[in-house]
């Protein structure tokens, strides 16, 4: 769901120092995030402190959320989103979801797509049967 580098993410947070702070660790540390990837422990917290940073960057639609969501009908959302039915049925299918915490927390927990799962026995494609004589 997420396409933001960690420099996009740590721009749009306020930049070095200030994630430095928010994190309570030193610039440089951060920095080093840009070119290696934030943490995930300090990922899941700057997530929790600020969902608006990592939500969808265009959005989605209602169609699309309740394609994604697995859901059938208005009430359905509108329960998940706690929000009143009457809200989520004034919403077009086809117009953007209005981006709130609850909708981020949908998201991040369902499921993209289904992505192929490798074998538990790392070796197990690689062993092959061994005839004797």
């Amino acid at each position: 769901m997420d396409t933001k580098t960690p420099s996009q993410i740590i721009d749009a947070l306020g930049g070095t120092a200030t994630v430095a702070k928010l994190c309570r660790v030193k610039a440089p540390s951060v920095s080093d995030w840009r070119k290696n990837g934030i943490p995930d422990a300090r990922r899941q917290f700057l997530e929790l402190l600020r969902p608006d940073v990592f939500g969808p960057e265009e959005g989605i639609t209602k169609r699309a959320l309740m394609e994604r969501l697995a859901l059938t009908s208005d009430t359905s959302l509108a329960v998940l989103l706690q929000l009143p039915r009457e809200t989520v049925e004034e919403w077009a299918d086809d117009a953007l979801v209005p981006a709130s915490p609850r909708l981020h927390a949908l998201l991040a927990d369902a499921p993209a797509a289904a992505a192929p799962q490798e074998p538990e026995d790392p070796d197990g494609g690689r062993i092959v049967p061994v005839e004797v004589a």
